[in-house]
């Protein structure tokens, strides 16, 4: 989660961690960038204007790197102009989330949308179960786990 609105990052990061997700936020682009190369996210979910590195520089930047090249980049934008759509896409979002219009119920459901679409990619896939392993493990009957998933991949 980076994004320098500390209000909005921090209803976002409450809201996606209820969902089951496990949230490292960073002030900025290049907080994120140094985050992402230690932590390796299996999505980044970031603002575009942020003082000392802005969201799309951060994409570029990660695009640069073998290691951080394939992590799925979600755009939130206060302003949704259609430029900053066009280069999201071009810079290979997969999804541009317009802050004020989109509810933070339906951004849950947009990120359980991308994990369930990407197919192949386990970690991204289970992020939400990787969560409820390492802190749930014994409160989670394995089957209604296992029923869930067999569910979402239909």
């Amino acid at each position: 989660m980076v994004d320098d609105d500390v209000p909005t990052r921090e209803m976002y990061a409450e809201v996606l961690s209820k969902a089951g997700y496990e949230i490292i936020q960073a002030n900025d682009g290049l907080e994120g960038l140094d985050l992402a190369t230690k932590d390796m996210p299996d999505l980044i979910f970031t603002g575009i204007v942020m003082p000392r590195m802005d969201g799309f520089t951060l994409m570029e930047t990660l695009k640069k790197t073998v290691m951080t090249a394939n992590i799925p980049v979600v755009i939130s934008s206060h302003m949704g102009r259609e430029e900053d759509q066009q280069r999201a896409n071009v810079l290979g979002a997969k999804d541009f989330i317009m802050r004020d219009v989109t509810p933070p119920k339906q951004v849950v459901e947009r990120i359980n949308a991308l994990f369930i679409r990407s197919g192949g990619n386990i970690n991204l896939i289970l992020t939400p179960m990787r969560w409820m392993r390492r802190n749930c493990l014994g409160t989670w009957d394995l089957t209604v786990i296992t029923n869930v998933w067999n569910a979402v991949k239909k």
